[in-house]
């Protein structure tokens, strides 16, 4: 692929800091010493291709890698650690044959000077997190990401976004960085929902290293004994998952009654000083998290949104898809570069379309079974309500005003609540916003679409007549664009279930039927479906 010196002077950059925090020299001097390496003056020329000016020669990219990997070294990282970094380093600078360069990289150059002083490695525990041996991208998230724990120093730490996006990744590939600026680093999966007594009690006895067995009784006093190892020692616990304890049906952001603790836990954190950092990886947002939220209260949080075609590609690579770069654009772009939904939706485009995105592009249907399995676990920890809002939302198939869905949304939400919703949907990230309104990306339309007519045609068929009466399955005074929309992805669609379960006669009459007995005129007016379905 072609240099992309952006963003090999984004990962240079994230290297150096990596250095650096290991007990290695400052920017400035790493900078300095490269420079002289490479046989340049000074420092001046690292500083420019890390603000993404071009290095004109490729053995300048192979001195400048091996210059890393040993300043990496002198500063304690084991060399092979920055491996899968270093090669990407040379694959952005579009170097012809980065794999022969980095094998050199096993065997140390011949030491120079004396190793410099690096401050030993805390203890650390990964418990079950994931393998980012072939962690891709994500180079400027990385960078943000460190500073939120190096320099900014936070208390506590969000990382959110859709799930598959990758949030899990990120936070352990830039906590491995990290790790050795802390006394002891911790991961904790919550996928299994533990009560909070049992995280605790894992978490004091690994920062005492086992010593202390003599806990509180109470959930309120471990709080306190962690937070006095908080305070005692630096510590970087993990919570990952943190969806699981969540409630739902309700509001984002709200814990489970059984988990409410976690909430307790999460407040002391955000609120109390110490020297500490608890990272929250979840796909919702906790409800408080921007009552706490600003860098001067040491309370920051990344959200997290898909990756781009180059890093697509590198992802999809072996996965046997062929075409043109505008087809790859438009393959992130409909999958809002989730890239576990890019690798779900690989298989079924390789078997089904032979690898062609073309083919695949041209039949507009992307919400295979296992992306509809991912947006279910989204989709069923809604409340009512903002089932509500993201059905409006696939029936106007665009971008709506705050305005606008609070007016057709009543009387069955009251108008206070309806920001509430929003609100909610954007902690979830289901929904996205700009300066036209909310909308659903791509993805979600069509998958919230889909259900929205399996939903419609179970109803009618049971005779009954809720999402029916309420929603507006054809708005004839819309746009034409807007329409035909309608028309092709709803109610043709509702109208073809519906033929293949009756006779012609049969489902005249049947929604006939259904449409005089709504008892509300208004409602039977929304609801009417158009004779020539």
């Amino acid at each position: 692929m072609p240099a992309d010196w952006k963003r090999f002077g984004d990962l240079l950059t994230n290297l150096l800091w990596q250095i650096k925090d290991a007990g290695g020299p400052a920017i400035e001097d790493l900078q300095e010493i490269i420079g002289q390496t490479l046989g340049k003056r000074g420092g001046a020329s690292i500083a420019k291709w890390r603000q993404g000016q071009p290095v004109a020669r490729q053995q300048d990219v192979e001195g400048l890698v091996q210059a890393l990997a040993d300043l990496a070294q002198d500063a304690g990282l084991a060399r092979e650690s920055l491996r899968p970094d270093l090669r990407t380093l040379l694959t952005l600078a579009d170097h012809s044959h980065p794999d022969l360069v980095l094998p050199a990289l096993a065997q140390p150059a011949p030491a120079q000077q004396p190793p410099r002083s690096a401050k030993p490695a805390g203890r650390t525990d990964w418990g079950r997190s994931s393998d980012v041996a072939r962690f891709v991208g994500r180079e400027l998230e990385l960078v943000q990401l460190r500073r939120i724990l190096q320099t900014d120093r936070s208390r506590l730490c969000g990382v959110f976004g859709l799930g598959g996006v990758g949030k899990t990744f990120l936070t352990k590939k830039a906590t491995l960085g990290v790790a050795p600026l802390f006394d002891a680093t911790q991961w904790v999966l919550l996928q299994d929902g533990p009560p909070l007594d049992e995280v605790l009690t894992k978490c004091i006895h690994f920062l005492s290293d086992y010593r202390d067995t003599d806990l509180p009784a109470t959930t309120a006093g471990r709080i306190d004994r962690l937070l006095t190892y908080f305070r005692q020692q630096r510590c970087l616990l993990i919570f990952d998952k943190l969806e699981a304890v969540m409630r739902p049906g309700k509001p984002a952001g709200y814990f489970r009654d059984v988990y409410a603790a976690y909430g307790d836990l999460i407040q002391a954190v955000a609120e109390t000083e110490h020297q500490s950092c608890l990272i929250v990886v979840s796909r919702e947002r906790p409800r408080d998290m921007a009552r706490w939220e600003s860098p001067s209260a040491r309370v920051e949080s990344l959200s997290l949104k898909g990756i781009g075609v180059a890093d697509a590609q590198v992802i999809l690579e072996g996965s046997q898809l062929a075409g043109s770069h505008a087809d790859w654009e438009a393959l992130v772009a409909h999958y809002a570069g989730n890239p576990l939904m890019l690798k779900l939706a690989a298989a079924p485009i390789r078997d089904l379309y032979a690898g062609q995105l073309a083919d695949f592009l041209t039949s507009q249907r992307f919400a295979f079974e296992d992306v509809n399995d991912l947006l279910d676990q989204h989709v069923v920890r809604l409340s009512a309500s903002e089932q509500d809002v993201i059905h409006w939302l696939a029936l106007e198939r665009t971008a709506l005003s705050l305005d606008y869905l609070a007016d057709h949304l009543l009387p069955r939400q009251p108008i206070n609540d309806v920001w509430t919703t929003l609100s909610s949907l954007l902690r979830r990230h289901l929904v996205e916003k700009d300066a036209a309104g909310f909308f659903l990306q791509d993805i979600v339309l069509e998958y919230v679409t889909d259900r929205l007519v399996r939903t419609l045609g179970d109803e009618i068929m049971k005779g009954q007549v809720d999402y029916f009466r309420r929603l507006p399955l054809l708005n004839a005074t819309a746009r034409e664009y807007k329409r035909l929309g309608q028309e092709r992805f709803i109610v043709a669609p509702l109208a073809e279930s519906l033929r293949q379960a009756w006779p012609q006669r049969g489902m005249v009459r049947h929604l006939t039927c259904l449409l005089y007995t709504s008892p509300s005129p208004r409602d039977r007016t929304r609801s009417r479906m158009p004779s020539s379905a």
